[in-house]
């Protein structure tokens, strides 16, 4: 298991149940995304990136995890389906 709990410029996210990215700021929750949700294309992985790199003015994969990279496991894509191991986020969170 890979546990990242250091904040850069007070930045730090999290998963819950594979489905909830919750992003913090000096570990106070600003945004929670469900990713499990079907009926509205603002809800896949690509946008939900978008929209938090957009806030923290941050490529998502410099955004220190709370709790285990593997609880990003089968977030919904849109384009790819289910990514499985956290392949996108996993690999550059290993350098930091």
């Amino acid at each position: 298991m890979n546990e990242v709990r250091n904040t850069i410029n007070g930045w730090s996210m999290k998963c819950g149940c594979h489905n909830y990215i919750t992003l913090f700021y000096d570990g106070k929750s600003v945004r929670c995304f469900d990713n499990d949700n079907s009926a509205n294309n603002e809800y896949y992985a690509e946008n939900i990136i978008a929209a938090i790199e957009k806030r923290t003015r941050m490529k998502i994969t410099e955004i220190p995890v709370i709790g285990n990279i593997e609880d990003f496991d089968g977030l919904r894509f849109l384009k790819g389906g289910f990514k499985k191991g956290a392949e996108w986020l996993h690999k550059s969170q290993e350098q930091h």
